[in-house]
């Protein structure tokens, strides 16, 4: 599940929102409480939650099919080590790929919230 809220929608409403009840009372703990309430309700009214497919809820937006591709290589080599745990060609070779996709991850996160900001 995903909760995603309608900030577009929230501004419109809140530039709707008769603010001048909540003048009208002379306690500040009353005015703050009102304006609490109805900053919430409009949130709460503008917020859908939405359900994810299991296959979609785990990708992050720096995941490419590349990186899918490779992850899934990745777990194949991890099959074939356990299956014969002794032989060292197939150990290093999959510590060697598991390396340089660490490193491709890193980088490709690194890149992502980079360009976020």
């Amino acid at each position: 599940m995903k909760t995603c809220i309608n900030y577009e929608k929230v501004r419109s409403d809140l530039r709707n929102t008769n603010w001048y009840d909540c003048e009208d009372m002379g306690d500040v703990n009353c005015f703050t409480d009102s304006f609490i309430h109805k900053l919430t309700d409009t949130i709460t009214n503008n917020t859908t939650t939405v359900n994810i497919n299991n296959r979609k809820a785990g990708k992050e937006s720096w995941i490419t099919p590349f990186h899918i591709k490779s992850i899934n290589k990745k777990n194949e080599m991890y099959k074939k080590l356990r299956r014969s745990p002794e032989n060292a060609e197939i150990l290093n070779e999959y510590l060697q790929h598991k390396k340089v996709l660490k490193k491709l991850i890193i980088e490709a996160k690194k890149i992502t919230s980079r360009n976020s900001y």
